[in-house]
């Protein structure tokens, strides 16, 4: 009953529709809540407890977290909005005999849609499903799930060099050497008396957060070679460059005509220049 009037507020009927979807948003809200408090309540006044007034470099801090916390969190909002579905009555768009038939929509679909076993339906420009989104990543979306994982990556990286001193503090009596043996494996270093509960929280975070940097930057350089060349994940398994129009008109056919400020508010219109049913083909079709 909560995830359908969750779908209904955000007008997406294909929103979490499987448990794991479920439990990876839940994960991905509460760990998002669970980060800036960390870094802003916690963190912050290690650096910050000799000062008796609010210095402009605490204010500054808390400003740019809050900034990446926003901006990462709105454009998973505006990813899940957004409908990514194969509706070709609301694109105005005939359906083509010439096109792929999907025997579970029991439709024609345009080349480059994808069917998603998750959403049960089909996808137009289809890259993959989003578990922490709960939905399809497409043509209409695509930009905020490139700019969601591109401030997260920001985040991640701020957030670990920020809390470095805090955490090489509280770990201090383990040795430069130690310390990161004790990340990598908190619950051994715990269970054989290395560690504090308190010691033992510092590095189950301190790991959670080095592993989000590396997570963030694998996906962010997934979404670079593809938007570099063209491609949707698909097309990049096949080593299919059909759509390949260059650098500049590939960004543009994912972020829109105003691509080039786009990625600093989701709320920024940039019409993307094709309508997710046909598109432009590159002049080289193979390569």
């Amino acid at each position: 009953m909560v995830w359908q009037n969750i779908r209904r507020f955000l007008r997406n009927p294909y929103f979490a529709r499987s448990q794991q979807d479920r439990a990876a948003f839940s994960l991905l809200i509460v760990g998002a809540q669970l980060a800036l408090w960390y870094e802003t309540c916690h963190v912050m006044p290690y650096y910050h407890s000799d000062e008796t007034e609010t210095s402009p470099a605490s204010i500054a801090h808390v400003a740019f977290a809050l900034f990446l916390y926003v901006n990462s969190l709105a454009n998973v909002y505006r990813m899940v909005r957004t409908r990514v579905a194969c509706d070709l009555t609301a694109l105005g768009v005939a359906e083509s005999a010439d096109w792929p038939y999907c025997g579970r929509c029991l439709c024609h679909c345009p080349p480059r849609a994808h069917h998603c076993r998750v959403c049960d339906v089909c996808v137009l420009r289809r890259d993959h499903h989003c578990w922490f989104a709960g939905c399809c990543v497409g043509h209409a979306n695509h930009r905020y799930y490139v700019c969601a994982i591109t401030y997260m990556l920001i985040a991640a990286v701020y957030g670990n060099f920020y809390h470095f001193s805090f955490m090489t503090d509280r770990l201090q009596h383990l040795g430069r050497f130690c310390i990161p043996v004790c990340i990598a494996i908190p619950h051994f270093c715990a269970m054989f008396g290395y560690l504090s509960l308190y010691q033992f929280l510092v590095s189950v975070l301190s790991f959670i957060g080095f592993f989000l940097l590396v997570m963030f930057s694998f996906l962010l350089l997934i979404e670079v070679r593809q938007i570099w060349c063209g491609q949707t994940r698909h097309e990049r398994q096949r080593g299919d460059f059909m759509y390949d129009n260059g650098v500049v008109e590939n960004v543009r056919a994912v972020f829109g005509e105003r691509w080039y400020i786009a990625w600093l508010c989701p709320w920024i219109g940039s019409p993307l220049p094709e309508n997710g049913v046909f598109f432009r083909v590159s002049e080289v079709k193979t390569k």
